[in-house]
């Protein structure tokens, strides 16, 4: 007797076992514990309930939009929402309540962070990601205002820096903030020279400038301050004195050469002459290294001082970190590299020489390498043309600038494809 009489029916019961089987080799296998998980069932069938109006039970009106939602459901993942719907508030008692300070859009967000507990940052605007961090500290919502502040640290740019700035300050978060001024210290001339600069509040332009670690020339730092007093004292507002007098404050004259001392700054008729001379006097006796940013006479690749190996191998050791620590432990990356081993200082500092020992088995081994520099470690400066055939200790000097990022590239070694080095140091 054929049990099968075409092969459509043998697929089909084959395809019925298949299923029936891994159906039963799941459940045996969280039966074989004793435990019985579908919590993903479960998370299913509540985010099915999002703005399902069936069995709603609240509507909530933002602008023009009406939104269905669940009192228990907020209740259970929210404070806000447990003290507005069940703690006695007129709110409590209303089928209907109306939502302020926010768009529909926003709010749909926020839901849905309270239905599923999941939001794709990523796939969002900053402006549409700022304006959930302001319902979430509306609704008072930590968890959620920590997240979004941890994203934004690594989403500050140019075009978002001051709406970044203003809102860090607004609300006092400090890790983006000074993720901010980390920028801004990077990116001083590209920061001062955009529009919002000569719009923003004095606030914000005293936490950009009052800081000895810009990178702008300090004659780009006065034209600024001449373009923002131009905007909001000058003129009219020529009365508020005090306002002049802290935005010129954030000036050091004595980091203008005599150039721009007496050509830009004095026509300018912001300065006094006795401030303009005093200036000079002080220019006659101190030696200025690059604009505001301290020149260390001490290493400061060390992790007393914030430094950190950031790329490389450390097969050796049980962290790169080995190359500043002091120790003769060396680190290495194979060749060809574009990455290098990059060590990130813990700050920005005026730096002119770097030192390093490249390691060897023998003497008869010979390197070659490039050292390039970075303020942000997206943009990078070559500091020297390529060294080739070089053994032992090593030292590169090149003029003084602002460096955060440097980056020792190994292009040959006599005898295979790694480079390694050791004892990395540099100052100015």
């Amino acid at each position: 007797m054929q049990l099968f009489p075409c092969t459509q029916s043998w697929r089909s019961y084959h395809c019925a076992v298949c299923r029936h089987c891994q159906r039963k080799a799941v459940m045996s296998a969280a039966n074989s514990e004793g435990k019985v998980n579908h919590v993903c069932e479960l998370l299913k069938n509540i985010s099915g309930l999002l703005e399902n109006s069936e069995n709603a039970d609240v509507t909530f009106l933002v602008g023009e939009a009406k939104i269905p939602a669940h009192r228990n459901i907020l209740a259970c993942q929210s404070e806000y929402f447990r003290s507005m719907l069940y703690g006695g508030l007129r709110e409590g008692s209303e089928k209907e309540v109306k939502i302020r300070d926010t768009n529909p859009d926003t709010f749909r967000r926020l839901l849905r962070y309270f239905y599923t507990r999941k939001l794709s940052l990523g796939q969002m605007e900053i402006d549409v990601i700022l304006d959930l961090f302001k319902l979430a500290h509306l609704f008072q919502e930590e968890k959620l205002q920590m997240e979004i502040e941890l994203y934004l640290e690594s989403r500050v740019c140019i075009e978002n820096f001051y709406e970044m700035l203003d809102n860090a300050s607004l609300y006092s978060l400090q890790k983006l903030l000074s993720a901010c001024l980390t920028f801004s210290d990077a990116h001083t001339v590209e920061v001062i020279q955009c529009h919002d600069f000569i719009t923003a509040p004095i606030e914000r332009i005293e936490q950009i400038l009052a800081r000895n670690t810009v990178t702008a020339p300090e004659i780009e730092i006065f034209k600024a301050v001449q373009r923002w007093l131009a905007q909001h004292i000058m003129g009219e507002r020529e009365r508020d004195h005090n306002g002049k007098e802290r935005i010129l404050k954030l000036v050091q004259l004595a980091m203008i050469d005599e150039m721009g001392l007496l050509t830009t700054v004095r026509e300018s008729k912001l300065f006094g002459p006795n401030d303009i001379l005093d200036a000079l006097s002080v220019q006659k006796t101190t030696t200025f290294g690059a604009p505001r940013i301290e020149s260390p006479t001490e290493n400061v690749a060390t992790l007393d001082k914030g430094a950190l190996v950031i790329t490389a191998d450390y097969s050796f050791a049980s962290t790169p970190n080995v190359l500043i620590d002091g120790s003769r432990t060396s680190v290495k990356h194979r060749i060809p590299s574009s990455e290098g081993i990059t060590v990130k200082l813990g700050r920005i500092y005026t730096i002119g020489v770097v030192g390093f020992t490249l390691w060897h088995f023998s003497c008869e081994i010979d390197y070659s390498y490039y050292v390039e520099t970075s303020i942000d470690g997206q943009k990078w400066t070559r500091v020297d043309r390529m060294v080739e055939h070089q053994r032992s200790e090593q030292i590169v000097r090149f003029p003084e600038h602002p460096v955060r990022y440097i980056r020792v590239v190994g292009t040959a070694c006599s005898e295979g494809d790694e480079f390694y080095i050791s004892r990395f140091h540099c100052f100015s």
